[in-house]
Formats: C-alpha cells, structure tokens, sequence
C-alpha cells in the first residue's frame, strides 16, 4: 500500500512538471525575449488631443533614452484624420526618427468598432486605416491593437489576411503582463512591484499609457518608474521589436 502511495506521489509531481512545462510552451511568444524588457505603448495618439500632453509625454521616454510603441488612430470618429495637423505629424516624425514605433489603433476609435463587426467591414476598416498611416509615416508599420481591446474572431482573421505581424489585444496584455496607467493605478510601489514580479517570470513589463489620461500626478510616476526601471539594467523595446512576427493561423 505504501508502495502504491509513493508511486502516485511521483506520478503526480512529474505530471505536474509536465503541465508546468507545457504551460510555458504554450504562452511562449516569438520574438527576443528578456526578464529586464520594458514595452512602453501609449494609445489614442492622435491631432484631436493637445500636442503639449503628447510633447510632456515623450520628454519623460526621451529622458531616460526610452522608445515607445505610439498607437494612432487614422482617422478618429471619422472627422479627425491625423493628416489635419502638419505640426503633430512633425512632432511624431521627430519621435519615429529616435526609434519609437508607430501602430494601428482602428480606424475611428468608435467605442467597440472592432467588437461587433463581420470580415468585409474589419478588412475595409484595417485597410484605410493602414494606408493614412503608411501614407504619412512610411511603410515600417505592421501591427495593431484594437480600440477598447475589443475584437471578434472575424478581425483576427482579417489581420493575419492583410499580413500583420502583431495583435496587441487584451488577451496579450491583461494575463500575460504587468500595466501601469493613472487612470487605474495611481501607487509607484504596486508598479514597482509588478515590474519586478514579470521579471522573475522572465516576462517582458508592458507599460500602457494613454495620452489623453496623463495627469501631474501620471507624469511623476511615470518618471519615477522610468528612472526605477533604468536602475535596474532594463532594456527598452518596441512591441514590433518583442513581438513583431506574422501573425499564423
């Protein structure tokens, strides 16, 4: 009986192993991965908001010779296309030409565009959407998250259809890493925290900010992380660098 008992101790500590194992397999992604990465993405760039809460923004990456992947909205509810405004293009080139990223964030950014959509319209949508951003920032350009992380199986589709390297959806950034934005999180030490936590799990920190949401108090913190962050040796990476492969099936 005892014998029977052991046997099952070890079966089960090495099924567990096993699971452990195939549980990493499984969540691995492609692409350069390191414990001491940090992803900054910053959503919603676009002309419609003030170009100095862009300018404050970017000075604290620049500080600490940061990159950032910009997600921009084409052409947001259809009445502000990023092409309105030579000056906030000039200041978004200036950053593209330090290594920042520049990344598809919908078309319109209407609450859920991306939610409740069939293939025809994602296509169409993706579409425009690309060529206003390749028209006026080049052809460097591949990935996408959805607005309010909101997309069905039919725009997934659509994206590994028109060739693009990378999905930045919820489900990638929710459960798999840590965030840090002052609409949610207003305490360095929970950052500082997490930051550490994905790092023991050699799991890249993924910092997402919104432009329109940066408070006084957001850029303090957001200093404070940066300097916290560069004291420990990080290395700062775009999402394309990371993640940057083609989307398969």
């Amino acid at each position: 009986m005892k014998k029977i008992f052991k046997l099952l101790i070890i079966l089960t500590v090495c099924l567990l192993s096993i699971l452990s194992v195939s549980i990493i397999l499984i969540y691995k992604k492609p692409g350069e991965i390191s414990k001491r990465v940090v992803i900054i993405t910053i959503d919603d760039i676009s002309p419609v908001y003030s170009i100095d809460k862009h300018k404050e923004l970017f000075s604290i990456i620049d500080k600490y010779n940061a990159t950032a992947t910009l997600f921009v909205i084409p052409n947001y509810l259809g009445k502000y296309p990023i092409t309105s405004n030579q000056e906030w293009i000039n200041l978004i080139k200036q950053e593209q030409s330090k290594g920042y990223e520049i990344a598809q964030h919908g078309y319109e950014h209407s609450p859920y565009e991306f939610g409740l959509i069939n293939y025809s319209t994602a296509e169409n949508k993706l579409t425009k959407g690309m060529k206003i951003l390749k028209d006026v920032f080049g052809d460097d350009i591949c990935g996408f998250r959805p607005p309010y992380w909101a997309e069905n199986f039919e725009v997934k589709k659509a994206l590994r259809d028109l060739g693009y390297c990378y999905d930045a959806d919820i489900f990638a950034i929710r459960f798999e890493h840590g965030w840090y934005d002052n609409m949610w999180i207003t305490e360095f030490v929970k950052t500082e925290e997490e930051f550490l936590f994905m790092s023991k799990i050699h799991k890249p920190f993924i910092l997402v900010l919104h432009v329109q949401a940066m408070t006084p108090e957001g850029y303090k913190y957001l200093d404070k992380f940066l300097e916290f962050a560069q004291k420990r040796g990080v290395i700062f990476k775009t999402y394309k660098e990371v993640y940057g492969t083609k989307l398969s099936a």
